[in-house]
């Protein structure tokens, strides 16, 4: 049905590990390694997804969405000290997307990214900016196949401006 829609998405974890062993084997040096380690290990995530879709009658549709992402690492063991890291991150998105003719159909849209962290005990700390611009074209040749086109816009803070362009055929 053509209408609103706004959705949330919640998901927060808080997980610890004591004494986490692994053994992993590598071919190219014909033997194993094994990690036996006394740590605690404690991570914390908590993610956040905020949107709104407005369906029009003519088909097409505009998505506002807001995404908030949180996580924390720290590891204390014997001999090992102690680290820990914290990163925040916020995403804003607005895609439009309709057809132009019956079959033909376009994807367009922003986002604004934005993420910030801490290393913690080893000092320093983070905080970058990313922008990007894109848009896709889908054309429905028959039934079963489909050409897909898209150009994408990257910009990250203190870096210059890349472009991402994509050509696919989906039998």
């Amino acid at each position: 049905p053509k209408g609103d829609n706004l959705f949330f998405n919640i998901n927060a974890y808080d997980v610890s590990l004591t004494g986490f062993q692994n053994e992993l084997f590598i071919p190219a040096v014909s033997g194993s390694y094994n990690w036996d380690n006394k740590a605690v290990f404690k991570f914390k995530r908590q993610f956040y997804d905020i949107g709104y879709k407005k369906e029009f009658e003519s088909a097409w549709t505009l998505a506002l969405n807001f995404t908030s992402n949180k996580k924390d690492r720290i590891v204390n063991g014997p001999g090992t000290g102690r680290s820990a890291y914290e990163s925040n991150g916020h995403l804003y998105e607005v895609t439009i997307s309709g057809p132009i003719s019956d079959k033909l159909q376009i994807v367009s849209g922003v986002v604004q990214d934005n993420v910030e962290g801490v290393l913690g005990d080893f000092g320093g700390s983070y905080k970058t900016q990313r922008q990007a611009i894109y848009s896709q074209l889908d054309y429905q040749i028959n039934s079963q196949t489909k050409i897909t086109s898209g150009l994408q816009f990257n910009k990250a803070e203190g870096s210059d401006t890349n472009t991402s362009p994509r050509l696919a055929v989906v039998y």
